[in-house]
């Protein structure tokens, strides 16, 4: 087995940027994110402390990630920890999916977004195994 490797990979120079906070929950630790790429579109999803329980949060960019907008909560399930966000994107339509405690067990839940994640929906359960 061998592998050619094209000089154009190779003579490509890549350049970090600087680094940039794209949630606003100060004194609550993130951690976890997942990002979806469609295009210029970027849309980030976490899980973030809110001091008693862990919430599910995204954010997104429409430059490739140079700026980014407001973070914002796309669970409503206060209370109960949301864990393990996972997220999609095909043009503007973005769909998020995590596990969810309701207090007893560990449920799925999802949310979307018809808009590149500027605006969410209320969240679902998408399981019925309770």
């Amino acid at each position: 087995m061998f592998f050619i490797f094209s000089s154009l990979v190779s003579a490509q120079t890549l350049t970090w940027q600087t680094d940039q906070l794209i949630e606003d929950n100060v004194g609550n630790h993130g951690s976890n994110p997942k990002l979806a790429i469609s295009g210029d579109k970027v849309v980030a999803v976490w899980r973030q402390s809110d001091g008693a329980n862990n919430r599910i949060y995204s954010n997104y960019s429409l430059d490739g990630g140079v700026t980014w907008q407001t973070d914002q909560l796309i669970e409503d399930n206060a209370g109960n920890d949301g864990w393990d966000a996972q997220v999609a994107i095909s043009g503007d339509k973005v769909v998020a999916v995590w596990y969810q405690s309701d207090g007893a067990n560990d449920r799925i839940y999802s949310n979307y977004s018809l808009d590149g994640g500027t605006t969410w929906q209320t969240d679902q359960l998408i399981e019925d195994n309770a």
